[in-house]
Parts: C-alpha cells; sequence; structure tokens
C-alpha cells in the first residue's frame, strides 16, 4: 500500500526588539504546548525552524523547552532547519551576510544539538533565483517555498506534491512545496475531518505524494483566545495527532532531510521572483489630502499605495523609512567589510550588523512590520553598534564625510563623532539621522504618518504626513496657525522649504561645519522677488548648532511666522518614558508628553529615562513653543493598534522681511547622559 507522506512541524521567528511580556505569551501559548503535545506521540515525527534570538532566549528563560527539543532531536522525532540567524530577506542583503547568517545559525544548532542542519528555512518565503548557489555554499541540502512558486513555474496535477530540484550559477537544491490551502485549514477545519481528506489522497494518487505542512507559530499566540481549542487536553491538536496515528497504514510523518537524501533523480524547475503577499484588505475609498502648497496630491504620491506589492523590494521605495533602513544597512555592511587586521572585531561588527537586517523592519507585515517603534529601534542599534565595533581605538577621528549614504544619487553630509552620528540631507537642508552612540538609538528613527488600505475616515481624523519626519525642518507659514493644525498636517507654507532641494553653499571638513543656502521666489503686491535662506551646520562632540539668517530684495514687508520642526524618536511608551522641562522668560515648567504650548522659550529639555539621556534644544531668541507625540494607526493581525511614533517640536518666531530687515536665529541641540 502506499503511503502519503506528511512533513509536519511549525517556523517560529519573533523579530528583534520583542518584548519580554510578548516573547513569554507566545511561549505558553505556542512553543511550549505545540511541543509537549508532539512529545506524547513519539511516533509523530516534526519538523520546527527557530531564529537564533528566540533559541538564545529560550536558553536564557526556559532551558528546559531545549533540553526536551534536544531530547526529541537525539531520538529523531524531530529536525531542525537551518536558516539566517536573525530572519532576514535574502534577497536585500549582501550575498555575503546570506552565508554568514545562515553559518551562525548552523553554529548554534550544531553546538546546542550536536546536529547540522540540512533543510534551509527562506524568511517569509520570499525568493529570488539567486539564492539557490547561496544555499548551497552554505552546506544546505534543501529548502521549502509557496507552492503558488510552483504553479507559476508550470506545475499542476499531483506533481504539486513531489519534490524538485533548481540551481543557479551551477549549483543545485531541492526544493518542496508548502501546500497553502491545507495550511491555512490547519486548526480550523475539524482535525478528523483534515486527516481523513489526507488519507483519501494517498488513496486517489497514481504515485508516491509527499504534503507539506509548517506553520507560523505566532499564529497559536494571535489566536490565543482559543487557546483551549488548541491544545487543551482533547483539544484540536492533539486530536490531529491522534487521528495521525490511527491511519499509520496511510500516513506517514517523516523528517524531510532523510526524505531527501533517499530521492532519487528528481524533476527540474526554475521559480520566479516571489514574496507570499500578507492577507489581503478591502481597500479604503479614494481620497485626498492637502499638501502644505495650494494643490491637491493624490495619497500614492508620498503615501503607501492601496495595494500590496509583488516584489518585495518595492517595500523599499513605498515607505521612505524602509529605505532609509535599508540604506543604513548596506553603508553598515561596507565599513565592517573595510576592517583589517583584527579578526575578533570584525566578527563582533558582523553579528551586530545582522542583527540590523532582522526583516520585520523591512516592510508592512502582518504584524504591523515597518510601524513597530521598538523593533525599528532594536534594529538600528545592531548596525549603530556594528559601526562603532569598527571604529578602532587611537585611529578614529571625527569627520565630516560627502558621500550618497541613502543611494538615491544625491550626497549627503555625515558627522561622524565619539558621541554623535549626524546626517544631512539636501532634502529641506534637514537632519534625517541622529544616532546617540553611547546608547546605540537614533533619534531620528521617525515614522510619518501613512494613509493605509485599512483607514477608515475616523482613522484619518488622526493627520497624514506629506514629508519625512526629520529634523531642523524649516516652515515660513502665513495666517493664523495653530497647533492643531500643525499636529493634523493641516498648515499652509507661504515660503516651501520643506519639499525644496537645498544647494552645499561650502563644506568645511576640518571645522566640522557644513553650509547650506536655498533661493525661493515670492509674489508681493503683482512682483516676484527671492527670499535666501541661509543654513549652517556646526557639529562639535556631542551637540549641533545651526544658524539661520533670512533675506530677501523685496521692498514691501514679507510677514509671516518662520519655524523649526525639530522630530525626535523614543521608547515606545513614549507617554511613560519621556519629560520636559521648558524654561521660558518667566522661569522654568515641568511637563510630561503631551500637547505643549508655550510662548517666550529658550530652551527645552527632553528626558529619555528609558536611556538615561537628555536632549536640551536651545535658542538665541525667545520663541514660541509647540510638542506633541505622534501615534499611527497600524493594522497588527487585522486589528487596529495605536503606536507612538515620535514627538514633534516646533519654536518659531513672527518675522517681517524686507530689503533692509533679515531674520536671524541659532538653535542648538546637546545630548548627554543624564
Amino acid at each position: 500500500m502506499r503511503k502519503l507522506k506528511l512533513v509536519l512541524g511549525t517556523y517560529n521567528s519573533p523579530p528583534v526588539g520583542t518584548s519580554q511580556e510578548q516573547f513569554e505569551k507566545t511561549y505558553q501559548y505556542s512553543y511550549k504546548p505545540f511541543l509537549t503535545i508532539l512529545y506524547k506521540f513519539a511516533m509523530i515525527r516534526g519538523v520546527f525552524h527557530f531564529s537564533g534570538p528566540l533559541l538564545e532566549c529560550l536558553e536564557e528563560k526556559h532551558p528546559e523547552f531545549n533540553m526536551v527539543l534536544g531530547e526529541m532531536v537525539k531520538r529523531k522525532q524531530i529536525e531542525l532547519l537551518g536558516g539566517g540567524f536573525y530572519s532576514p530577506i535574502f534577497p536585500i542583503i549582501p550575498n555575503k551576510d546570506r552565508l554568514g547568517q545562515i553559518e551562525l545559525l548552523t553554529t548554534l544548532l550544531r553546538k546546542k544539538f550536536n546536529k547540522r542542519p540540512r533543510g534551509c528555512w527562506i524568511t517569509e518565503g520570499v525568493w529570488e533565483p539567486p539564492i539557490t548557489s547561496t544555499i548551497k555554499s552554505s552546506g544546505m541540502e534543501y529548502l521549502f517555498l509557496d507552492d503558488i512558486l510552483f504553479y507559476q513555474s508550470g506545475v499542476s496535477g499531483e506533481r504539486i506534491y513531489q519534490p524538485f530540484i533548481t540551481d543557479d550559477q551551477g549549483k543545485t537544491a531541492i526544493v518542496l512545496p508548502l501546500h497553502n490551502n491545507l495550511i491555512n485549514r490547519m486548526f480550523i477545519d475539524k482535525p478528523e475531518a483534515l486527516v481523513d481528506e489526507l488519507a483519501a489522497m494517498s488513496d486517489r494518487a497514481a504515485t508516491n505524494i509527499t504534503v507539506n505542512l509548517l506553520m507560523n507559530g505566532d499564529f497559536f499566540m494571535v489566536n490565543s483566545s482559543h487557546y483551549s481549542n488548541f491544545f487543551s487536553e482533547g483539544g484540536w491538536f492533539e486530536r490531529f495527532l491522534h487521528a495521525l496515528t490511527l491511519y499509520n497504514r496511510k500516513i506517514e510523518t517523516i523528517l524531510p532531510g532523510r526524505y531527501v537524501r533517499s530521492l532519487g533523480p528528481v524533476e527540474r524547475v526554475y521559480f520566479p521572483s516571489h514574496f507570499v503577499k500578507t492577507k489581503p484588505t478591502k481597500p479604503a475609498e479614494p481620497s485626498y489630502y492637502k499638501n502644505n502648497g495650494n494643490s491637491l496630491f493624490p495619497l500614492s504620491t508620498f503615501i503607501a499605495s492601496e495595494s500590496r506589492p509583488n516584489f518585495f523590494r518595492q517595500y523599499i521605495t513605498m515607505y521612505p523609512e524602509i529605505h532609509r533602513l535599508y540604506a543604513k544597512m548596506m553603508y553598515v555592511h561596507l565599513i565592517v567589510g573595510q576592517v583589517r587586521g583584527d579578526r575578533s572585531r570584525k566578527k563582533t561588527a558582523k553579528e551586530e550588523s545582522y542583527r540590523g537586517q532582522t526583516h520585520t523592519a523591512f516592510w508592512h507585515s502582518q504584524d504591523g512590520g515597518i510601524y513597530r517603534n521598538r523593533v525599528r529601534k532594536a534594529v538600528y542599534a545592531g548596525l549603530i553598534n556594528a559601526e562603532k565595533t569598527t571604529r578602532e581605538k587611537g585611529i578614529f577621528s571625527t569627520s565630516v564625510n560627502v558621500t550618497d549614504i541613502d543611494l538615491d544619487g544625491i550626497p549627503e553630509y555625515l558627522y561622524q563623532g565619539q558621541f554623535i552620528n549626524a546626517y544631512v540631507h539636501r532634502r529641506g537642508g534637514a537632519l534625517f539621522e541622529l544616532d546617540y552612540v553611547v546608547t546605540a538609538w537614533n533619534y531620528l528613527d521617525t515614522m510619518a504618518r501613512h494613509r493605509e488600505p485599512y483607514h477608515n475616515e475616523q482613522d484619518a481624523e488622526n493627520g497624514y504626513d506629506d514629508y519625512m519626519k526629520n529634523s531642523f525642518l524649516d516652515h515660513f507659514w502665513d495666517g493664523e496657525v495653530t497647533i492643531d493644525g500643525l499636529a493634523q498636517n493641516g498648515v499652509k507654507e507661504k515660503i516651501d522649504f520643506v519639499h525644496s532641494l537645498y544647494r552645499a553653499r561650502k563644506v568645511e571638513k576640518e571645522r566640522k561645519e557644513v553650509y547650506f543656502g536655498i533661493k525661493k521666489r515670492v509674489e508681493v503686491n503683482g512682483t516676484q522677488y527671492n527670499v535666501d535662506l541661509f543654513k549652517d551646520y556646526d557639529f562639535l562632540k556631542n551637540s549641533i548648532n545651526v544658524g539661520y539668517k533670512i533675506t530677501t530684495d523685496s521692498p514691501d514687508p514679507i510677514t509671516g511666522r518662520f519655524a523649526t520642526e525639530i522630530n525626535l524618536s523614543f521608547p515606545e511608551a513614549g507617554r511613560n518614558q519621556l519629560s520636559f522641562i521648558v524654561t521660558h522668560t518667566e522661569g522654568k515648567t515641568e511637563l510630561e508628553n503631551g500637547k505643549i504650548e508655550l510662548f517666550n522659550v529658550t530652551e527645552l529639555t527632553l528626558h529619555d529615562r528609558k536611556n538615561r539621556t537628555l536632549i536640551t534644544i536651545s535658542v538665541d531668541k525667545p520663541a514660541t513653543l509647540w510638542t506633541f507625540p505622534v501615534y499611527t494607526i497600524t493594522e497588527q493581525y487585522g486589528k487596529k493598534v495605536w503606536i507612538y511614533q515620535h514627538t514633534t517640536c516646533v519654536l518659531s518666531w513672527e518675522c517681517s522681511l524686507t530689503q533692509t530687515a533679515s531674520f536671524q536665529s541659532e538653535v542648538g541641540l546637546r545630548i548627554e547622559k543624564k
């Protein structure tokens, strides 16, 4: 009698930055009960993928889990899959890092469980053909891919239940299809009915067939309200395994590594680039937002489009924050590769840079992805620590470098110091990265409020942004401007500096100074006049001074409010982790994070309690201060959540410009340990 071969298991890879509370819940609702019940059925075999950080966390918090896992591996009930240590998206990271990540996890599995993995898990199913040669070069023999890829490659009928071989650069790998229709019915259909269907497939098949069912371990945590139906005594999973034992003459659970090694010749297939989309959502009604100019622009000009991309790299262009993070990751890879002579330091830098490649921060996944403040901070911390490790003591010196770090074809201006990194872009003449190297924290890891398909009219009241939330963003407003209007991005620009490309007037590398300027045309009484804004950055040990001067050739006054907008991103629990001390002409005021409006302010100190850091913003002339926290409305596994992203601080002055009256001010920003 022909038996159906069944590969059964889970893949588990919570991202770096996952809170201890979240880890513990997932452990209790997913990892532990799944393994506990499988342990009771010694004749049922399973396959698991655990990311490196998860295995390390399990070893620290629940060593008993790894002990049981090791026992089940030893008795050949379980096979462990390799893959990227920090669950990267393989196509968007350098090939050397793909190999390094796979080898790092392989080494951990070999040391911990005395078994080298032979199968490679492909994070989120994101595939490009050149990955084949990378996997083979890392010592792997097989991998799993979404069955959609097989259909797209012309596989049909019973062939979808067969293994195939593919190659790249003369290197081959066996590919097993993940049968998503059946996977999606796990823990939904009655377990006995599902096993009956598998048995019937075996009866109908003209050839030997293999069904591969690997589930996302986070599924159980997301559906924890149904925990009793999943893993209680007599629950869904136990009934499923019991039904498999009753059909042991028709269904055989197998370890894929053994199965692959027993194969004879198999058919060759070449797969297209692919990534499995998240669950589709109903698009919201088309609408528009007001730009700070007079015209209306469709949301897709800056905000993410209504549809998810078919090609993973499109996320890099859909979200500027992903592009910024991707560029930083590639830049750090280059400087880590330049370390010479100190193998230990280079190894440490590499592993920290791998931490900065965790996939969640590079797309809008079902768990929120790029919107998850805590995850982005952990990813940036890895990249900043990697960069810091490359700096050899006694040799590294502060500098201003001119390079196209964000890969947009325009050079940026990078101040790299012992205590801070400060990167300036010509777009808006704005500061777009501010690393406090001491704590490995990027205070400009901000997130704009993008319009998403799942937003409704009520969600839209939170406001949307049409520019990246950088710092030292320059505004010139006309008419009545309010903090509420600004919080919803409803303030009209009289002179649009924010979206404009500044010119670099001069770069003083030795003095750590960069001078910018921009010329705009403004109509006064029917005549066009020039308005020139000169903006000078002066970088010091742990501070930045920005000097402003605005002039015009207009004989008639150009009146308005000039403002500098400084956005800073703090820990996710922003309201509890951040407090203010505001110095003004009447004294000092201490406030918690929230919407604040104060006048005649000369200094603002933000206390980052988690990092024990003080950020002080000072001005040389009293200003009006507005501050408010910014939240995004994000969908996580079908539920909308509010996530704190950053705090906006705006300092503004009334001014009147003429041929003989210019405006000047200086703004300073200093970071220090509390």
